[in-house]
């Protein structure tokens, strides 16, 4: 959507393309901007910095997750004896 506004596309042109009203559209790209931390448009620029949070998060993430298998792995290896 927001290419295409850029480009100058109408948000009720878009809104008809996609079957939806013009102001839920508009309410749910504010609700979309909205929840980025600085105001960018989540997924479409990223700065260096945004991108070295997010990579740290999921970093964190699968960090938690392998340690998490590894407990599992010993607990069932210990059933199986």
């Amino acid at each position: 959507m927001y290419e295409r506004r850029a480009a100058g596309v109408p948000v009720s042109k878009i809104a008809r393309d996609l079957d939806v009203g013009a102001q839920l559209l508009t309410t749910w790209a504010k609700q979309w901007r909205d929840r980025s931390e600085d105001g960018a448009i989540p997924g479409v620029v990223e700065t260096p910095e945004q991108e070295l949070r997010r990579l740290r998060r999921e970093n964190q993430q699968l960090r938690q997750e392998r340690e998490f298998a590894k407990k599992v792995a010993v607990y069932f290896a210990k059933e199986s004896h």
